[in-house]
Formats: C-alpha cells, sequence, structure tokens
C-alpha cells in the first residue's frame, strides 16, 4: 500500500441516510476501511457537533439546506449557491491532516478552489462522480444559473483532476476523452453479508405485483407504464398492483396534468407513502417486478440507478427500456424484461410477465458481482497505488 492512510470523504451528500448519495458514500468508504485506509466524513447535512457512525467520525458541514434569513433573501440564496462549499473550505484548512480528500459531485467554485489547494499543498484529490444532470432538470433551464455551473464543473473543472471515480462507463469514457489516467467505475454497491442474510419471498401467482421507489416524472418515466395497467390485467388475468413508494396518489394525477388514461388507471397502484430503505427492500423482496423507464439522454447514460441495484441485489427482476449501465447488465444476464417504446404496446409483451419464471436467487447472486462491495476490493486497491 502506498503512504496514504487519512481520507476525508467530504460533497453533496447528507450522511447517513438522508439521500442516495449518502449511502454511495458509505459503502465507498466501507471498501476504503476494509483496504486498511482511516476515513472521516464531512457530508453536508444540516448539524452542528461532530458524531460517529458505524466507526466513522463524521463532522456534518451543514452546506446544504441553508435557511436564508433577514433582508435580500435572492441574493443571498445566489451567494449561497455560486460559493456552495465554503463553510467546507474553511473547516479543512483548520484540519489539514489528511493525506487524500474524496469530493461527491462537487460544486463547481469548491472543486475548482479544491484542485488549486491540493496541488499547492501536495494533497491527493478524488472526484467521484456520479452524474451529468439535464439543464431542463435544473431551476432556471438551460440559460439558468444551475446549468451554467453544471456545465462548468464537468467541462473545467472536473477533467483537470488526476484521480476519479466514476459510475457508469458513459463517464469513465468522456473522462479518458479528456485524458484523465486514474478512473475507477463503481456502480451503487451494498454489504453482501446483509443480503445472503435475506429471506427472498415465495410469490402469490393469482397477482402481478410491480413496484416503483422514487417520484414519477423526475428522472424516470412511469406515467406511461401506469397507463398500460388495466391492458397488462386484461392480458394476464391476474389481479394486477402497482406499489408505489415515495409519491402520492395526488402526486401522481399531478405528475400526469391528470391525464384521462391515468385517471383511469389509478386504480391499480398502491400508495405507500414514504418508507425506510428496509422496507423498499422488502417490498424488492415481495414483488414480482420494480419497473426503470428512463429517458433516452445523457443524464441516464451518465448515472446510475441506486434503485436498479436495490432490486437485484433483492431477487426482484427489472422491467425497463434499453437506457444506462442498468439494460447492458439486466440484458445480459437475464435479469428481468428490457423493452423498447413500441414493445410496451404490445400484447404479447404482457403475457411474458407471466409466462417467464425468473430464479431470484440467482437474480440475487449474479446481482452481487456488479454491486457486492467485495468484488471491487482489488480493483479500489490498484487505484488508491495510483494516486
Amino acid at each position: 500500500m502506498n503512504s496514504y492512510k487519512n481520507i476525508l470523504y467530504t460533497g453533496a451528500f447528507r450522511f447517513p441516510d438522508k439521500d442516495a448519495a449518502a449511502f454511495r458514500v458509505k459503502s465507498v468508504a466501507d471498501c476504503l476501511r476494509k483496504e486498511g485506509f482511516n476515513v472521516d466524513i464531512a457530508g453536508w447535512e444540516k448539524g452542528g457537533n461532530s458524531y460517529k457512525h458505524d466507526g466513522f467520525r463524521c463532522y456534518p458541514q451543514s452546506e446544504l439546506d441553508q435557511d436564508v434569513m433577514g433582508r435580500f433573501k435572492p441574493f443571498k440564496r445566489l451567494l449561497n449557491f455560486v460559493f456552495k462549499g465554503s463553510k467546507t473550505l474553511k473547516w479543512i484548512n483548520s484540519n489539514n491532516n489528511y493525506d487524500v480528500f474524496i469530493l461527491y459531485n462537487p460544486f463547481f467554485f469548491f472543486s475548482l478552489v479544491m484542485l488549486l489547494w491540493g496541488r499547492v499543498n501536495g494533497k491527493k484529490i478524488i472526484i467521484d462522480s456520479t452524474e451529468w444532470y439535464e439543464s431542463e432538470h435544473l431551476i432556471g433551464g438551460k440559460f439558468g444559473l444551475a446549468s451554467c455551473e453544471n456545465w462548468m464543473r464537468m467541462n473545467i473543472t472536473y477533467p483537470k483532476f488526476d484521480n476519479i471515480i466514476c459510475i457508469s462507463d458513459f463517464l469513465v469514457n468522456y473522462y479518458k476523452s479528456k485524458g484523465v489516467k486514474n478512473i475507477i467505475k463503481l456502480y451503487p454497491m451494498h454489504d453482501e453479508s446483509i443480503i445472503k442474510n435475506n429471506t427472498l419471498q415465495k410469490r402469490d401467482y393469482s397477482k402481478l405485483v410491480f413496484f416503483y421507489a422514487g417520484q414519477p416524472g423526475k428522472k424516470d418515466i412511469v406515467l406511461d407504464f401506469i397507463g398500460k395497467l388495466e391492458l397488462i390485467q386484461r392480458e394476464t388475468n391476474k389481479r394486477v398492483i402497482f406499489k408505489i413508494a415515495g409519491s402520492s396518489i395526488d402526486d401522481i394525477k399531478k405528475s400526469s396534468n391528470y391525464s384521462p388514461k391515468i385517471l383511469r388507471n389509478i386504480k391499480f397502484v398502491e400508495s405507500m407513502g414514504f418508507i425506510s430503505r428496509e422496507e423498499v427492500f422488502e417490498q424488492y423482496r415481495r414483488s414480482d417486478y420494480s419497473i426503470l423507464f428512463r429517458e433516452d439522454k445523457r443524464y441516464a447514460y451518465a448515472g446510475f440507478p441506486t434503485k436498479g441495484m436495490e432490486s437485484l441485489i433483492n431477487g426482484c427482476p427489472i422491467i425497463l427500456n434499453d437506457v444506462g449501465d442498468i439494460a447492458s447488465i439486466v440484458k445480459s444476464d437475464s435479469l428481468g424484461i428490457c423493452l423498447s417504446s413500441s414493445s410496451l404496446d404490445q400484447a404479447e409483451t404482457y403475457r411474458k410477465f407471466t409466462e417467464l419464471d425468473f430464479e431470484r436467487e440467482k437474480i440475487s447472486a449474479r446481482a452481487l458481482v456488479h454491486f457486492g462491495m467485495s468484488s471491487k476490493y482489488d480493483d479500489i486497491s490498484r487505484f488508491m497505488k495510483n494516486l
């Protein structure tokens, strides 16, 4: 092992469990600790005092979700956005006892300062790059400040770093084209021992249960599938139930602009509200399929849906479209059904949902080859040696 022992993992995540980014950070930190590194966490969640979580020393930076008080609120919000990471920079300058800094999807200003600071102080900096946002997904649209900031970080600062962790083949190829030499691809990961202790649930063949965790209309295209539920029930001769966690029935109706087709099919939808991650895993084990449709756009190729990993490690096959690394994995290992946009309108497609009988234990075992933490230890060790 090289001489770099002490690592600070910081950036745009809410540790330990307030967003998917935090689970990503925790899994990578666990792998690094397994390889003998000392890892501290400085998440951007709200908080004051330091604390310990699962053996990690944690130092909340309160960079995200900041309350803006007093006069000139719009101007203050603008400054907070542009200079996001300023508190963390001050903290790092006062706690400069780390050899390596991992920055999770850092904002442009923060990444630029850390790039220069690292070179001046001889520190190794790693970018953990997991997204490339679409302008229409950001406040202000294509010509808004958020879109400009997103462009600058992806085109100006990130490619200047020597070491990058990527979440997809798309990002690996992008950074290689920019001349970055030390790159590792890490999909969302999970601890194998936890999954192996789970009991996969037996199926109820009188029903066809679909499951989705998230908010339809954000990054995923779920509404089109909801509009087909009545047809699916007719063609399969099964009682169809579509369980959705994280969104209410009213949310779904609003997302569809109260489409008559959605309103007609909403009776097949069961809203579960917000549930814990453990409950989400339980629903995957109880459901026949999870649903994951994404737009054929850059963000879907650059990112990797955590819910895809969570479904497969829990033995739940996925119905999805042919977009991104998750589709490649599902197709190559027969872990679900990959559909084209036109096939969603064909009756024989619906009949596949009941005719195909997936071996759920094999799905879980195969998924751990891609997403199990221990499968990445050697790759991570090589990556760290090349810093």
